[in-house]
């Protein structure tokens, strides 16, 4: 019971938050009895704006037209994966208002796990969009957190001792591309090392040359 009344006291409160700030959204993953469900709420104009810039603004004339666009982009641009395996999104249903909400059920999402990742690409299209990650699962502490453009709009989170652990992103690709950096570096610098001693020798055949014709 508790757990519910602090369920709904947080969809109030990003209904507040959200529902006419085109840019801001909200993508949480919950269990309701037996069941994991995943939530993706915004403003209408939000998803509106990224429908019309996808299909054009003629691209739907009646709600369910609207409705079935929506569940296409959610389809494409979310993404939930638990140990590696992707968690099928099922039964997705969009409600309509100033705050539009698409609901979707994780098929198959286990009891245990180690580690899940998250992504949505829903609103990619605004690049100042923000999506709130929110995980609330049974004996598991709360986890939040912001996807934005600079990571990707996604998250690794791993789950070590009851508690959860961001996994930087690319860490392996950033060593890499440190290493190429200073490969380039260390070869111009060899370069400038040999052009310049080539020029010293130069200079100094140079300058002998001119004092034994001074002699």
């Amino acid at each position: 019971m508790k757990r519910s009344l602090v369920f709904i006291f947080i969809l109030c409160i990003h209904y507040l938050a959200n529902a006419h700030q085109p840019d801001i959204s909200s993508l949480m993953i919950y269990q309701q009895n037996d069941k994991y469900l995943l939530i993706i709420k915004s403003s209408l104009g939000a998803f509106e704006s990224e429908i019309e810039y996808k299909n054009g603004k003629n691209a739907y004339k009646t709600p369910k037209e609207f409705q079935d666009l929506v569940i296409q982009r959610f389809e494409k641009h979310c993404l939930v994966k638990v140990d590696n395996q992707i968690v099928p999104l099922i039964n997705p249903y969009v409600t309509i208002g100033h705050e539009t909400t698409v609901f979707a059920e994780l098929k198959n999402f286990p009891e245990k796990f180690s580690e899940i990742q998250v992504e949505s690409t829903v609103f990619e299209d605004m690049p100042k969009s923000i999506c709130e990650v929110i995980l609330t699962l049974s004996n598991l502490p709360q986890k939040q957190y912001l996807l934005t453009k600079e990571n990707n709009r996604q998250v690794t989170l791993n789950l070590m001792n009851q508690k959860w652990e961001i996994k930087e992103l690319s860490s392996d690709s950033g060593k890499t591309s440190w290493i190429i950096i200073g490969g380039v570096i260390a070869f111009f610098a060899s370069i400038f090392l040999i052009i310049k001693t080539s020029i010293q020798k130069l200079y100094e055949r140079t300058f002998a040359l001119d004092n034994q014709t001074i002699k």
